[in-house]
């Protein structure tokens, strides 16, 4: 009886990224954006140094942006894609929420900093 139960668990685990909503990626034009993003950033680099801390703090902030998609997976799971918050979450997905809210927005802070005081001319 529990095989029977540990079995369906994973095979309703593995089906659960086949009903993600991958096309609201590619409405939201940001694919189409980035290239051209980037050539933006490249051709405006002053010096070395400030690109590497860039990338770092962009890093940081995708590093973020991954454990709040992680803390959110039980509700992917259950289908409920378009949630804001971590509403709907059980305590320690809301804690490591949280986290990754706080690590996200400290890294795009800081990658601000950088670009509008060392990065900007003048």
């Amino acid at each position: 009886m529990a095989l029977i139960v540990v079995q369906n668990m994973k095979t309703e685990r593995d089906n659960s990224f086949r009903y993600f909503p991958w096309d609201i990626a590619f409405a939201s034009g940001f694919p189409l954006i980035l290239p051209f993003l980037l050539l933006a950033v490249l051709k405006s680099v002053p010096n070395s140094g400030i690109f590497v801390l860039v990338i770092v703090c962009s890093c940081v902030a995708l590093a973020g942006g991954i454990v709040m998609s992680w803390a959110k997976m039980p509700l992917y799971r259950q289908g409920r894609f378009l949630t804001l918050g971590h509403t709907g979450l059980d305590d320690r997905g809301s804690r490591l929420y949280r986290v990754g809210l706080r690590v996200a927005i400290s890294g795009l802070i800081v990658q601000t900093i950088l670009v509008l005081v060392l990065w900007m001319p003048g």
